[in-house]
């Protein structure tokens, strides 16, 4: 199948796109509630974007971010949208009012807050209780020389203000703070692509004037979460999988190659598709170093670190439950039981207990992770499979219609 793109990656470019008024278009984009939200809202703000039903977003040109502007923006209900705005917006002088959907209500932007003043700008909150959306934003577009970040602001934001950076009215050198933010690779990987010119001292980045072109089609790697997922099946039921797309060279695509190399799969990564053919050996589950990679950076990739789990208790590894805090712990566990395997006295052990009822999947990617463990333990019930549609709405689709999937539901005939 085509792998979908990286939602925030492809978001990255169309951002810069929008932000320079240049012609590009994205590819195997997702269409997602998130992914629209945020082709609206960068449209309101000078963008001149638009979507196909096959996935493909593209820039019209345009002029540019709009200066002065005064209007009313919705971003949705993905933070990262809210995160691009503000970025672009904060270096050039506007009143904006931000809306979202109920997931940003109870966002705490009281970092934000405290430390765009030094950026000239005031961010106040509509409702005087509620730290998030909706919020006004007032930005004099006179921006200091050098900004240092601080510690607690969210790290999307940090990487968002780093691409916005070339497009303010104003230079201006950021000093990062000591934990790098996760997604700044990506970011630099962008600018750089664009032809910028990324000066880079330590934990300072500057990005100096000058042309900026965006290419006609970005190289945008397939989202990792996803990937890892297709790639899995062959490992329970043999065959091949292909996936047509360029793999990554992010932290997250860099924990996977690991974690599917661990897991026994045969995994080859090409310039322009990944292919698994099955298993080579038994499977062993991530290394320590790995885990806490995964809990600290890409939390994202757990549930496919209890595929593994459940997979090697199943064929009588021994297995431990690795370091987790609590709240993870519990939903490991929870996950874990459904799929047959119990922990008992710190090893995980397989079970043959049924556990009655459904189970609630807190993310898409526990619900992609639940239903490659129906291989091990079939007739599992999920009873929220809608949580696919923020991150892959063809997943169910592509399920049902192996081994030889399809994307789009076909249309039965009268």
């Amino acid at each position: 199948i085509p792998a979908p793109s990286d939602t925030v990656a492809a978001r990255m470019w169309l951002a810069a796109a929008a932000a320079s008024g240049q012609l590009t278009k994205v590819v195997r984009m997702p269409l997602t509630d998130a992914v629209i939200s945020g082709v609206k809202a960068l449209n309101q703000i000078g963008g001149q974007l638009w979507w196909e039903e096959n996935g493909d977003v593209q820039s019209r040109g345009g002029k540019g971010l709009v200066r002065n502007m005064d209007k009313v923006i919705h971003i949705g209900d993905d933070a990262f949208n809210l995160w691009l705005v503000i970025a672009m917006c904060v270096g050039m002088p506007s009143r904006l009012k931000l809306t979202g959907d109920s997931s940003l209500r109870f966002l705490d932007l009281s970092s934000l807050r405290r430390f765009l003043p030094q950026m000239g700008v005031r961010l106040t909150n509509v409702i005087p209780s509620q730290d998030g959306l909706p919020i006004r934003l007032e930005c004099s577009g006179m921006l200091p020389r050098q900004l240092e970040l601080a510690d607690d602001l969210p790290e999307d934001f940090m990487a968002a203000l780093v691409l916005a950076s070339p497009f303010w009215e104003t230079p201006c050198r950021i000093t990062l703070p000591e934990k790098e933010p996760r997604l700044l690779g990506q970011v630099l990987g962008v600018l750089s692509a664009c032809g910028a010119s990324v000066s880079r001292n330590g934990r300072e980045v500057f990005v100096e004037r000058g042309e900026f072109s965006v290419p006609a089609e970005p190289v945008v790697p397939m989202d990792a979460s996803v990937a890892a997922t297709v790639l899995m099946f062959p490992g329970f039921n043999g065959g091949k999988a292909v996936l047509e797309g360029v793999w990554g060279h992010s932290k997250a695509h860099g924990l996977v190659e690991k974690m599917l190399r661990g897991a026994g799969l045969n995994v080859k990564y090409g310039s322009s598709e990944t292919v698994c053919s099955g298993k080579e050996r038994e499977t062993a589950i991530p290394a320590s170093e790995i885990m806490a990679d995964v809990v600290s950076f890409c939390p994202e990739l757990l549930p496919l670190a209890c595929v593994i789990m459940a997979a090697a208790v199943h064929e009588g590894a021994s297995v431990s439950l690795p370091a987790l805090a609590e709240e993870e712990r519990h939903l490991v566990t929870a996950f874990l039981v459904r799929c047959g395997v119990d922990e008992k006295d710190g090893k995980l052990v397989s079970s043959d207990e049924i556990i009655p009822g459904t189970w609630v999947a807190p993310s898409a990617q526990w619900a992609m992770a639940y239903a490659l463990c129906a291989f091990l333990r079939p007739n599992l019930h999920l009873s929220n499979p809608g949580v696919l549609t923020g991150l892959f709405p063809p997943f169910w689709t592509m399920y049902n219609t192996l081994p030889r999937p399809v994307l789009k539901r076909r249309v039965e005939q009268e």
